[in-house]
Formats: C-alpha cells, sequence, structure tokens
C-alpha cells in the first residue's frame, strides 16, 4: 500500500501530517498542520511520496513499548502492570479490545482514547522501563508506514473500533507525578545561582543553534543539566521543563525531544557537577 492510501485510510479515524523518514515533521508547524481532507493529504504524498504517515495524538494516549539496553522487556513489564487491572487483548469471543501497531525498532504502540477534557502529558519511562506514552502534544508514525530500507509499522491484529477509552487505572499512572528517573536532590527552586547561570547559557546556545545540529545542542545541553542537577546545582524538573521549551520553540518535535532529554539528564547525573570550589 503506498502512502497516499496509508493517510487516505487512516484519516477515516484521525487527522494526518506527513514526517520526514527520520519521524521528524515534514510541514512547518508539525502536527498542528494534521488534515482529513483527501485534497491535501494526496497533494502532500504526491509530491513526497516517502513521507511517513504521522498521527497527532490530541485526545489519545498511545503506550508505547520500545526495549532498553539492559532492561526486562517492555512488553512484559507492560503486561505485569497492565494485567492485574484485566487487560487483555481479546475478550472471550475473540473479538479485539485494543488497537496495537508494531514499529520497526520491535517496539509496539497501544492505541486508547482519553476522555473528553482530560489532559495527559507525554511522558517517557514513566510506567515502566521502555513504556513511553504518546498523549496530548505529541504524534505517532501510523500503520502502513514504511521506512526506506524496507521495515515497516505493522498492524498487529484486527483493529478495535471504535478505539477503546483508556482506563482510569491507566490515566491516573500517566498523568502522577514524573517517574523519579531524574536526580532526587532537589535545591531551592530552579537551582543554585552557579547551576541557574549555566542551564541558561545552555538554553542560548539551543536557542541560537541553526537546522542540523539542534538535536545535537539539545543532546550536549541535557547532558550538561544532568551533571548539575546531579551535584545540586539545579532543580532536574524546572531544568528539565526549560530545555523542553526553548527545543519546542526552535522546532524539535516535543515527544523526541522530551525523550532526549531525559536520556541526556540521566546520562549527565551519572557525571555530577558541582561550583568550582
Amino acid at each position: 500500500m503506498s502512502h497516499i492510501d496509508v493517510a487516505l485510510e487512516t484519516a477515516e479515524f484521525a487527522p494526518v501530517f506527513p514526517c520526514l523518514p527520520s519521524k521528524r515533521p515534514a510541514t512547518k508547524h508539525g502536527f498542528h498542520d494534521a488534515t482529513t481532507d483527501p485534497k491535501r493529504i494526496t497533494a502532500w504524498w504526491t509530491r513526497h511520496p516517502d513521507h511517513l504517515v504521522a498521527i497527532p495524538t490530541e485526545g489519545l494516549l498511545v503506550v508505547d513499548l520500545d526495549d532498553r539496553p539492559g532492561k526486562p522487556p517492555a512488553w512484559h513489564t507492560w503486561v505485569e502492570l497492565a494485567e492485574p487491572h484485566g487487560w487483555s487483548v481479546t475478550d472471550d469471543h475473540g473479538k479485539p479490545l485494543v488497537r496495537m501497531v508494531a514499529t520497526p525498532s520491535g517496539g509496539v504502540h497501544i492505541y486508547h482514547r482519553l476522555p473528553k477534557g482530560t489532559e495527559v502529558r507525554n511522558s517517557a519511562s514513566k510506567l515502566g522501563p521502555g513504556i513511553d506514552v504518546r498523549a496530548n502534544g505529541g504524534y505517532v508514525i501510523a500503520a502502513g508506514s514504511r521506512l526506506p530500507d524496507g521495515r515497516e509499522y505493522e498492524q498487529l491484529c484486527p483493529f478495535a473500533d471504535p478505539i477503546p477509552e483508556a482506563p482510569a487505572w491507566l490515566i491516573e499512572a500517566a498523568s502522577s507525578a514524573p517517574a523519579p528517573e531524574l536526580p532526587e536532590r532537589r535545591p531551592a527552586y530552579g537551582g543554585t545561582r552557579y547551576g541557574v547561570q549555566a542551564l541558561e547559557a545552555e538554553l542560548g546556545r539551543l536557542a541560537l543553534a541553526t537546522e542540523g545540529t539542534r538535536n545535537e545542542t539539545l543532546v550536549r545541553a541535557a547532558f550538561r543539566a544532568g551533571q548539575l542537577a546531579g551535584g545540586g546545582e539545579l532543580d532536574a524538573y524546572h531544568a528539565h521543563d526549560q530545555l523542553l521549551a526553548v527545543a519546542i520553540r526552535i522546532g524539535l518535535p516535543q515527544s523526541e525531544a522530551e525523550h532526549t532529554i531525559r536520556s541526556g539528564m540521566r546520562s549527565g547525573a551519572q557525571q555530577p557537577r558541582q561550583a568550582p570550589s
């Protein structure tokens, strides 16, 4: 199936927009440009048939399972988390209860609808190692999209229709305070004078980063912020939010930026840095 066909079929249940093979948005405003208009969709993918089909996760809660090195398989962790709450792939008659997509990296996307008015933020590994959440302000690649090397986002089993509503326990878990992956030691809001000034310098460099260097600059900034947070010079959660705000402002996709920041800060925290004595 061509990407035009995938996009038109997907648009029957959700707005779509094109992404580059790198999974970065191919439009100026990213997921804000998503549409269900067949003419606009056809025009996009006629010009760029290799672009992936992406779905904004506004109004959705997509559980993104992806194994992490040295951690238990994400699927096993998810099943251990979800089964006690009665989660299952099918009902007693074999009817699908979920909508799942296999990703080219070997992961799985599990789709849920959010009740109207419910706010859930994107998160990385909050529910467990390798269990990310894509919700308000994020996006995922749709089933049927193919990478240049031929690997595909594949539909797993018949889709439940309509998309099942996220259960209360999952919404509560995804909406709870951030998982303690960032350093627990928290200075006064913002951090010490040294830490805040160092963060401001990193934010300035990130804001001025040119296209093609922005993600690399964000990686370095997150690592250095993690070092300072690990040394007690920065409030890690404040640093995370400041980095994410600038990353979004310069055009980096929120979901990927959030993952980059958390990963970089965790790595930096393993090499703590403090103000020179």
